[in-house]
């Protein structure tokens, strides 16, 4: 059984719950949120964590503007694994990419073998975000994900006044969305 990262994606596009199979490849999804009165389209790449796939991997997150890091609270190895990957994106990406790791299926607490605390430390040590979430419950799904668009507006708010320009969508998300989220897990 996998972390749950395909389950988070689809719980935030389509507001349920189901238990899929193992991502083979890729899987693509978008969702738009609206972040004041900004409208903008998050781009999904719900990536494969398999071995077999990493070869690829990177070609989905070198352009992307975030990464969202995804480990299981009942299995220590994917919360071990999970630092290898956000070692992994940060190297290949730069420090630009806005970064989330996050401790799900947060339901099974009584199965918990990664404390909080421990994702609050490694999150810090990376020097990213920190979240928890449960795809079966829905706790903090769409928190992550609107965080992360709030996120990437502020940025491209903060670099455009610093080029001394004002920013102005004008509804048009597609200034913000392109490649703007991938999802990855050990």
């Amino acid at each position: 059984m996998g972390v749950g990262k395909t389950c988070i994606t689809l719980r935030f596009v389509t507001d349920e719950f189901s238990t899929v199979g193992t991502t083979m490849g890729v899987a693509f999804l978008s969702q738009s949120v609206l972040i004041g009165h900004t409208p903008v389209k998050l781009e999904i790449w719900d990536t494969a964590g398999q071995e077999r796939f990493n070869a690829f991997v990177p070609l989905y997150y070198r352009s992307a503007r975030a990464a969202i890091i995804v480990y299981d609270i009942t299995d220590r190895e994917s919360f071990e694994k999970a630092a290898d990957w956000v070692r992994k994106v940060q190297e290949e990406s730069g420090d630009g990419i806005c970064m989330t790791l996050v401790g799900n299926k947060t339901d099974l607490e009584e199965l918990r073998v990664v404390s909080s605390e421990e994702g609050h430390t490694l999150a810090e040590s990376f020097a990213v975000n920190f979240t928890e979430t449960s795809a079966k419950s829905g706790q903090s799904v769409s928190e992550l994900f609107v965080e992360m668009a709030r996120r990437l507006v502020d940025e491209d708010r903060q670099r455009e006044t610093k080029r001394g320009k004002s920013l102005s969508l004008n509804g048009d998300s597609s200034a913000i969305g392109k490649g703007v989220c991938c999802s990855y897990f050990s």
